[in-house]
């Protein structure tokens, strides 16, 4: 019989609205049996419930003492956090308004595995989420939505197989809502999340094939049909998507076949605002270029996240980073971000050179 190892992690969250703001304070709790004292426990939330997966606040990272950790955080509700300690956890939760929510992570130390169950407010999707049962965008499950993309014979038959493949998860969202056992908030988040997933998928396939139309069977103005038939069902710009964890990645697709004519464009006479720091963010957006067809509120979230990210992650000099930021302050007085950002370069280093930047044409 394997011998487990068990871990336990209690989650309290205890939500207040603050003022009018939109944001709530929640407490995270957590006892964590294999932890070591002093491990961190690292927090990343959305902005304004637009998620940023790349860059975790400075105050949003909690030690572990005697196997325990206690933290209060800002968060937007109707969003998705992530929590991760190394080598041990990470997962991402739905945080839905006034959510208590509570998980216990099962560790086989033999198969080196572990399963997360969830009690309290909209366990049941969460356990969903944090299992990877709700279609992964890397293995065999994106495997699978790549190959149907491939060998299909016309972009009918791929939307199709695409709709029975969605079904498969969305399913088990439908009979907890039928049940009373998650949030409306909760599953129209998640659902769209899983298909900002499929559309993630999709990707690749979609612009290589693009590319290289030997790539998938069906013919080229097939595969074009098929191309614009998915970002008009699963189109990231709609707002439904807005807290999705992979609307980022979709939106620059989408701003890619804008780009090449193959989706309209969203917004009038485009500005080369972004393409001309394009060469900055080489390590961190390949595409950061093309935000600029991207329409200008999305631009504020999508510009502002690769801002944070590039905190983390420094190779700009301080005069190449103060370029870009003053250009997007200048854009958007009132964003969100500008707060984050500004305390975050208190007493930053930044490099005093930066061997990375190179030219990019989007074009």
């Amino acid at each position: 019989m394997p011998r487990f190892k068990q871990f336990l992690i209690i989650l309290g969250f205890f939500s207040c609205l603050t003022g009018f703001s939109q944001n709530q304070t929640i407490t995270i709790k957590g006892k964590i049996d294999i932890a070591l004292d002093g491990s961190l426990v690292r927090i990343g939330k959305s902005v304004d419930s637009f998620f940023n997966g790349f860059y975790t606040d400075p105050k949003d990272v909690a030690v572990v003492q005697n196997k325990r950790f206690n933290h209060q955080l800002l968060v937007s509700p109707n969003s998705f956090i992530l929590i991760q300690l190394q080598g041990i956890l990470y997962s991402l939760c739905y945080v839905d308004s006034a959510s208590n929510i509570s998980f216990e992570v099962m560790t086989d130390t033999i198969k080196n595995s572990q399963y997360i169950f969830f009690f309290g407010t909209n366990a049941n999707a969460n356990e969903l989420l944090a299992n990877r049962q709700l279609l992964n965008t890397v293995g065999r499950q994106k495997d699978y939505i790549v190959n149907i993309i491939k060998n299909a014979e016309n972009a009918v038959s791929a939307m199709d197989s695409l709709h029975i493949a969605l079904s498969s998860y969305t399913v088990r969202l439908d009979s907890l809502l039928r049940k009373n056992e998650i949030s409306t908030n909760c599953y129209n988040a998640i659902i769209a999340e899983i298909e900002q997933r499929m559309l993630n998928c999709c990707n690749d396939v979609l612009v290589n094939g693009l590319r290289n139309p030997a790539l998938v069977k069906m013919p080229k103005k097939q595969f074009r049909i098929l191309i614009a038939s998915l970002f008009k069902e699963y189109d990231p710009f709609n707002k439904k998507y807005f807290t999705s964890t992979s609307v980022s990645e979709n939106i620059i697709s989408e701003c890619i076949f804008i780009n090449e004519g193959i989706l309209p464009a969203v917004i009038n006479s485009p500005k080369d605002t972004w393409q001309s720091y394009a060469g900055l963010f080489t390590f961190l957006v390949v595409y950061f270029g093309v935000y600029d067809f991207a329409p200008n509120s999305y631009q504020q979230f999508l510009v502002g996240n690769a801002l944070l990210a590039a905190l983390n992650n420094t190779y700009m000099t301080k005069d190449e980073y103060m370029e870009v930021y003053s250009t997007y302050q200048k854009r958007y007085p009132a964003s969100p971000y500008n707060p984050i950002i500004n305390s975050n370069l208190i007493g930053k280093v930044f490099p005093a050179t930066n061997n990375t930047r190179i030219k990019l044409d989007i074009h």
